[in-house]
């Protein structure tokens, strides 16, 4: 088994109100929590495949049933390893934004209806992601011989791996995870060969 995710029913709590602009003045709403998340270390990417179907899954099977558009995770903190492992960081990547500093982290699924119900949409980040990698540069590392790529005009974004074809596939990985979190925070995309995506949040 290379790895696997249970999901269960939970509620969001909040201090405050985060849809006053939609007329909505509760602090509480029904969501999924993803409830355990394990993988072989073996299983590069499996992590992440797996969070990544279970927002795709919420987003499509669950949400238009039951009404819900939060998805909820209790990211572990473990203040025995040195330095200290917190995997909120990992969720972050997708996202998932803290309900409060020293709780929860929650993620809204309204994003992933729109590219759902949405082909045009859906086809143009397709294309956007092909525009980008074709434009990714390679090189090798003189220190350690590896393999270094990165795509001009996309700061921060990078991956590093013993070979090329392996360092192809995690900055594509990389790349999706980063339009993911720009996306989440309202963060403007590059235009990539006349290629602009602007996306907005629908309830």
């Amino acid at each position: 088994m290379a790895g696997y995710i249970t999901l269960l029913a939970d509620k969001l709590e909040l201090a405050q109100p985060i849809l006053l602009d939609e007329g909505v003045q509760y602090r509480s709403f029904p969501a999924i929590k993803i409830g355990l998340l394990a993988v072989d270390r073996r299983a590069k990417g499996a992590g992440r495949r797996l969070v990544e179907w279970a927002v795709e899954y919420v987003a499509v099977e669950v949400s238009p049933k039951v009404g819900l558009r939060f998805m909820t995770v209790d990211a572990l903190y473990d203040s025995d390893t040195n330095p200290p492992y917190k995997a909120s960081g990992f969720y972050e990547k997708f996202g998932f934004q803290f309900a409060d500093p020293n709780e929860s982290l929650y993620f809204s699924i309204s994003m992933i209806h729109y590219f759902q119900g949405n082909q045009r949409h859906s086809f143009m980040l397709t294309k956007y992601i092909q525009a980008a990698l074709h434009k990714a540069k390679y090189k090798i590392l003189t220190d350690d011989g590896t393999f270094f790529g990165e795509i001009p005009g996309f700061q921060g974004l990078w991956a590093n791996a013993d070979a090329l074809e392996t360092c192809r596939e995690e900055l594509a990985e990389v790349l999706e995870d980063w339009i993911l979190l720009r996306i989440s925070q309202n963060l403007p995309l590059p235009v990539v060969d006349g290629i602009e995506l602007s996306i907005k949040e629908v309830a």
